[in-house]
């Protein structure tokens, strides 16, 4: 059996799929990476996201919605909307200040305002797919843009709710029975941050390189489409990021003397556990874990939830 064989997509698409006269092959479901393989066309999704850690005695969270959709056998639309109270609404005066009390390494307030931090688009068209009995091969390229009004500048930001910017790749993904493994590399670009016409700044440039591996735990043998899927995976993200720029008054800024404002690396371990209820809803629950962080950042484990439901 495939890892996710007969699954979720699998079971979505069967009768879809005969119709067609297609030959049907199990999907990988990642929890924290897409897949090189497609969501079949004309089928729809919706994700809802949490994201949870402490930030000194503050419970973080962002909540992330998506919709997806399968346009073409190839081409894969995704649309999200981000929600958080990792920032504050606006950056003070004083910039040293701020890096030094109110950023979110370093703040001990109590919380920061719950509110939407910005829309992310997502495309992936697969264009190699090499398939065979209980195994293939696919390749995948994708793209994605993100507005973000969330007030927030460091070495390390994300395009899910920190800054704007755009990002490009390619995917990965090799089946072989039980077993899934995917690779990811992209390159990110971050728009400049404008506050009224006195400050500007912008994120360096990030290299991002994931990996992950997933193995079907349950059940051995599928009976019906009510029989629940158990996958285990676990899955590694390794991201060199560069320095950002701050401009007040057409002058830099010095912002070395800060140790997330420099360039590096981070590398964050996931393990997770999925489980796929009658073949259409999917729960996965992961733990991130920072293994290195450069410049001896704080290290946060942060408790991930996705809850993902199909339409067909």
């Amino acid at each position: 059996m495939c890892v996710c064989s007969w699954c979720v997509y699998g079971w979505l698409c069967l009768g879809w799929l005969a119709g067609c006269g297609q030959e049907l092959y199990g999907q990988e479901l990642y929890p924290m990476q897409e897949p090189a393989s497609s969501i079949p066309q004309g089928v729809w999704g919706v994700r809802l996201s949490s994201h949870l850690h402490y930030n000194y005695q503050t419970l973080a969270h962002r909540e992330t919605l998506r919709l997806m959709y399968g346009a073409t056998p190839k081409l894969s639309l995704m649309l999200s909307g981000m929600f958080s109270n990792f920032h504050t609404q606006s950056f003070p005066q004083d910039l040293n200040e701020y890096y030094r009390q109110s950023h979110h390494h370093q703040s001990e307030q109590s919380s920061y305002p719950y509110r939407f931090e910005g829309l992310h688009l997502y495309g992936k068209y697969r264009f190699v797919s090499n398939d065979g009995e209980h195994r293939h091969f696919r390749m995948a390229a994708f793209a994605e843009v993100a507005y973000n009004k969330g007030w927030h500048l460091d070495a390390n930001p994300s395009l899910m709710g920190d800054q704007s910017g755009g990002s490009a790749g390619l995917i990965l993904t090799q089946l072989v029975h039980k077993v899934a493994f995917s690779a990811t590399g992209s390159v990110t670009h971050f728009l400049p941050y404008r506050q009224g016409t006195q400050l500007w700044g912008q994120a360096g440039r990030a290299l991002q390189i994931q990996a992950g591996v997933g193995y079907l735990v349950f059940p051995r043998k599928y009976r019906n489409f009510e029989d629940v899927n158990i996958n285990l995976y676990v899955e590694g993200r390794y991201k060199v990021y560069g320095r950002p720029v701050w401009i007040r008054d057409g002058y830099y800024l010095n912002i070395n003397e800060f140790a997330y404002m420099r360039n590096g690396q981070q590398f964050s371990l996931y393990p997770s556990i999925q489980f796929i209820f009658n073949s259409t809803t999917r729960l996965d629950i992961v733990l991130e874990q920072p293994l290195y962080i450069a410049h001896a950042l704080p290290k946060y484990t942060v408790f991930i939830v996705n809850v993902q439901k199909y339409f067909f």
